[in-house]
């Protein structure tokens, strides 16, 4: 039963120690081959509340951007993106375009949230390798 177990913290903390590369990885990839980043410009920012769970009201902001690829302005939005109190009109944003069709793109992915995923897993594989390793020299 121990080895079992610590066979399952030493495969957990190889694949957290994967994903931790995961996001940051895919991001460069995409941005090499079909996407390009480029930076936008926030045009306004829509505010959707709604009923939450347990009557919290949730407060959802939609994020709208222009940018210029070439000789032609394209316009964009992103719901998924969360934005906070502080953004507004005017501010900069990182954007990631399709090259073969601009007008599809989104807010670059990799920025506060991609460093969240980044260190939350680094974190939970080390936690992993640190209880493996630990077990074993008790054992």
């Amino acid at each position: 039963m121990k080895n079992t177990k610590q066979v399952l913290f030493l495969i957990g903390a190889i694949f957290f120690l994967f994903g931790s590369f995961a996001l940051p990885l895919m991001t460069c990839i995409q941005t090499v081959t079909t996407h390009r980043e480029t930076q936008a410009v926030v045009t306004r920012v829509q505010v959707d509340q709604s009923s939450g769970r347990r009557g919290r009201t949730q407060i959802d902001r939609t994020l709208h951007y222009a940018f210029q690829v070439g000789d032609s302005t394209y316009q964009g939005y992103d719901h998924l993106f969360k934005a906070d109190e502080s953004t507004g009109p005017g501010d900069p944003v990182r954007i990631i375009y399709r090259k073969a069709n601009p007008a599809d793109s989104k807010v670059s992915e990799y920025g506060s949230f991609g460093l969240k995923v980044t260190i939350t897993c680094l974190a939970v594989s080390g936690y992993l390798f640190f209880s493996f390793f630990r077990k074993r020299r008790l054992n």
